[in-house]
């Protein structure tokens, strides 16, 4: 077959700017670093001041998670340790040649090279060595990372979700000696960050995996060329027993999805706010602003509400507007706090303001009642809040319904056939409850398309209005059918070299009816070609939904798929839009939230830049892929109102705002 037929559909609006693309990667890895702390002003450092960079992977910056989503391969990646020396930063020479020395005698471990561990054996650090160092130099900075992937999920034990003992132990001694220490993280997701506690850093920083400008951006926040804006894009708690689904995480055979819509901050701000180290949409910058309210207007079925965001500190900088709804508890009960709207500022110069307003209607704080199969809004008292984050909030509006209101009427679908008990909130107290059951034995599934017309039907008289969609495709047989959805394999011959499939007109009989032959590749951090191209490394999702920012995320990913259209790739398989359920979960790296309107926003970002140049994303993996043990045959066993209000949230909103053209389904099955 001829393989052009492919290239011949691709509508690429703009030529591929390798400048610009590093420059947006840049932007997205910076604006999603997250400041946890800064005592005293530990960041950024001052000019002309001496710093101890510790930590083996100094030198060796973790892009993304392991595994197909995360094997880009980039002309250069920027490092941290290079980059702050590039900035103007004095590095010890005698810690630096120490740890070449250590790397070059205990090499990067790259597993079985797919998945790796998920951390580096690190030195147990002298202390003479330290003292020694700290005379030199008041600031440490020591680097940790950790990694995950496709097949590895994260364990609970040392030197994976928790602190390493080596780590523990550099980590105090160097808090002894050192008059400043910064700890920062190269990590892939949440971890545990409470026994920081035990060396009780000035500063700690979350760059996550922040693609092939990672290094750059981190160390243009590290000096405070840019003062940091990311925000939490989930809760970190105290320890990982306190995030509700740790009970019924990691069987493979069945996931009990017990803790049922109560997933991250849902939960703990209904449940167990003292079970938070960091909240969800935490994030701290060198300056600080004031939020202030300025309109809050309701009507039947929207709500508008405007605040005033000043800077009042000395830098500038960004700050990101929550809003967040509280909803009568009622019959259905509910979690204490729903995000209902965000947006992120501009820019703002020490003393300047900025109006932001949040429009939204009631669809996005509207229950899912499992029992009536409706959405429907409880009669009672709604609270709305505003904040920087889901715990610093104030009240900037409320109203009362009378009775309860359909937001919207649906069919039952998906419901669980396993019994289980699920979690409830009843008067802001934990309860369990029987799920409702699949009472409806049908499969749900759509009817044989059958035709009429016995002429042969071409997909250009489809495009061209002469022959409607439904009569070519109740022409095609199902093994047609089964080879356009699957297509064929990594490096098909059909579409360009060493991509992740050919799919649609990839038969003799398809390609008569003029169905051309599209080109897909792994993402979604960029292009993954298993070929010598080099292609942009963009930040992971869990990076770019910290941004805040769809904005840039789409800006981005415009760049992206100008380079995809520049290799006549039709699609990127991508974005991911799982929720992360749990933070051991390997694919976190690949999604972006704990909460599903963070999630959905950000991949309709990313499908809308694609758009713009001409491609399309592969919105994936569908749905609840939420741990990659046994990920082929574990089953997801949840309810149906879990299932439409957090699993399937993010993928409604990515399809109904953002063009995307082809859905990737998940490998494990669901109730």
């Amino acid at each position: 077959m001829d393989s052009a037929i492919s290239f011949e559909y691709l509508t690429g609006k703009r030529k591929f700017d390798y400048d610009a693309a590093e420059t947006a990667a840049l932007r997205c890895a910076e604006e999603g670093i997250v400041l946890l702390k800064n005592r005293s002003k530990a960041l950024p450092l001052k000019n002309g001041e001496n710093i101890a960079v510790f930590g083996r992977m100094q030198k060796h910056y973790l892009i993304s998670g392991t595994g197909s989503g995360g094997r880009v391969h980039p002309p250069f990646v920027t490092d941290v340790f290079s980059s702050l020396k590039s900035a103007g930063v004095h590095a010890d020479e005698e810690v630096e040649r120490y740890y070449d020395a250590f790397v070059k005698e205990f090499p990067y471990d790259t597993g079985n090279g797919w998945t790796h561990p998920a951390s580096q054996n690190e030195p147990r650090l002298e202390e003479n060595f330290v003292r020694s160092a700290a005379a030199r130099c008041e600031t440490a900075l020591f680097i940790i990372t950790r990694t995950a992937g496709e097949d590895r999920d994260l364990k609970e034990g040392r030197g994976e979700y928790m602190l390493s003992e080596n780590e523990l132990y550099d980590l105090e001694l160097l808090r002894r000696h050192f008059s400043k220490l910064v700890v920062v993280f190269n990590i892939s997701g949440v971890i545990d960050f409470s026994e920081l506690s035990l060396s009780d850093p000035d500063a700690v920083l979350v760059l996550w995996n922040g693609g092939m400008m990672g290094g750059a951006a981190a160390a243009n926040v590290i000096t405070g060329k840019v003062s940091p804006s990311g925000k939490l894009a989930d809760t970190a708690a105290i320890c990982r027993n306190s995030y509700p689904a740790a009970g019924h995480y990691g069987d493979i055979n069945s996931n009990v999805y017990a803790e049922d819509i109560f997933v991250g901050y849902r939960y703990f701000t209904t449940f167990d706010p003292h079970g938070v180290l960091y909240p969800f949409g935490f994030g701290l910058s060198y300056t600080e602003f004031s939020i202030s309210p300025v309109r809050f207007i309701t009507s039947d079925d929207s709500v508008s509400i405007t605040v005033r965001v000043k800077n009042i500190g000395s830098v500038e900088g960004k700050e990101v507007v929550q809003c967040y709804v509280s909803a009568p508890s009622g019959k259905l009960g509910k979690p204490k706090r729903v995000l209902a709207a965000f947006q992120k500022t501009k820019r703002l110069a020490p003393s300047e303001t900025q109006e932001i307003t949040l429009d939204f209607n009631d669809s996005v704080y509207a229950s899912y009642d499992d029992t009536a199969f409706n959405w429907v809004l409880e009669r009672g008292r709604y609270d709305f809040y505003v904040g920087n984050n889901c715990r610093d909030v104030f009240n900037c509006g409320s109203f009362e319904l009378d009775s309860d209101v359909v937001v919207k009427r649906c069919e039952t679908a998906l419901a669980p056939v396993t019994s289980f008990d699920r979690l409830v909130e009843r008067d802001g107290e934990k309860n369990y409850e029987p799920v409702p059951l699949r009472t409806d034995s049908s499969e749900q599934l759509p009817h044989e398309l059958k035709t009429s017309v016995t002429r042969f039907i071409t997909f250009d008289e489809v495009a061209d209005g002469k022959a409607p969609l439904s009569d070519l495709i109740a022409q095609l047989s199902d093994e047609e059918l089964m080879c356009i959805v699957r297509g064929e394999g990594m490096s098909s011959p059909k579409v360009t070299p060493g991509t992740a499939a050919a799919f649609v007109g990839v038969t003799p009989s398809l390609h008569k009816r003029g169905l051309p032959v599209l080109c897909c590749t792994d993402g979604p951090s960029g292009i993954r070609m298993v070929s010598d191209a080099k292609c942009v490394s963009y930040p992971s999702a869990t990076c770019l939904a910290c941004s805040w920012d769809p904005q840039i995320v789409r800006e981005a990913y415009s760049y992206c798929g100008a380079e995809l259209a520049s290799y006549c790739v039709d699609i990127l398989l991508g974005p991911g839009t799982n929720i992360h359920r749990d933070p051991l979960c390997g694919r976190n790296f690949e999604y972006f939230s704990e909460d599903p309107l963070l999630a959905g926003k950000m991949a309709a970002a990313v499908c809308s830049g694609l758009d713009d140049s001409g491609v399309s994303g592969c919105v994936k993996h569908f749905m609840a892929n939420n741990q990659e043990t046994n990920r082929h045959g574990a089953v997801s066993v949840i309810s149906e109102r879990a299932v439409r209000e957090i699993y399937s949230k993010p993928f409604d909103i990515c399809v109904n705002e953002s063009p995307v053209g082809a859905l990737m389904t998940s490998y494990n099955p669901i109730n």
